[in-house]
């Protein structure tokens, strides 16, 4: 496929994704509040539809222009797209299953759930895949930027885990109970979304249907 229609594509899947991310807004107000600042999944989708406005203006800057696309703008894709395959991924096989008999239906598919943790995850993962190509430096070999795709998470379990450590906070998600489960437990658990984050970017990367640099 050639670059230009790639572009279109993307920018077309851009602003459906920006648009599911203001819909949920719309529509929830009600979840509007200080404690949502606490939740990687909310955090997430704030970041992905500042990106996904900021790829668009670039892409259409390039498509009218003949520009090349920022390396900064293709980076943050690749970190928002991160991202949320770790929520999709998180609530499907941890928080769902815990959750009970309804886990499934009220987490994904209920309400502000589905847009944050169904629909805008798919959304993003989608366009990247097929259409927006390589997301790393050219000459620069993929791995060497993947601390860049986990600073996000690696930075939000940090700061959560603080906060449950001094009392400020209390969760939100089960695995940040520092108080209620063994030291070791709080560390497998970072251990574990860092290492599923990275495993996220360099799967993300690997499996991009677009040409390849050869590095």
């Amino acid at each position: 496929m050639r670059e230009r229609s790639r572009l279109i594509l993307s920018v077309v899947c851009n602003a459906l994704t920006a648009v599911a991310e203001i819909l949920w807004m719309v529509l929830y107000p009600d979840r509007f509040r200080w404690g949502m600042l606490q939740m990687y999944t909310y955090l997430s989708n704030f970041l992905c539809l500042a990106v996904c406005i900021l790829y668009i203006a670039f892409a259409l800057r390039a498509l009218v222009r003949g520009a090349e696309m920022p390396q900064t703008v293709r980076t943050l894709r690749w970190i928002t797209c991160t991202n949320l395959t770790l929520t999709i991924l998180c609530v499907a096989f941890v928080l769902s299953p815990a959750a009970g008999p309804n886990g499934y239906y009220e987490l994904m598919l209920e309400g502000a759930m589905f847009f944050v943790h169904t629909l805008c995850p798919v959304l993003t993962l989608v366009p990247f895949l097929l259409f927006e190509g390589p997301c790393v430096r050219r000459g620069r070999r993929w791995y060497r930027d993947l601390p860049a795709a986990v600073l996000p998470t690696v930075a939000y379990i940090l700061f959560a885990g603080l906060m449950n450590l001094f009392r400020v906070w209390h969760g939100p998600y089960p695995f940040l109970y520092v108080w209620e489960q063994p030291w070791y437990a709080s560390v497998l658990w970072v251990l574990f979304f860092v290492c599923a984050a990275a495993g996220i970017a360099a799967g993300l990367r690997a499996l991009s249907l677009c040409p390849k640099e050869n590095n």
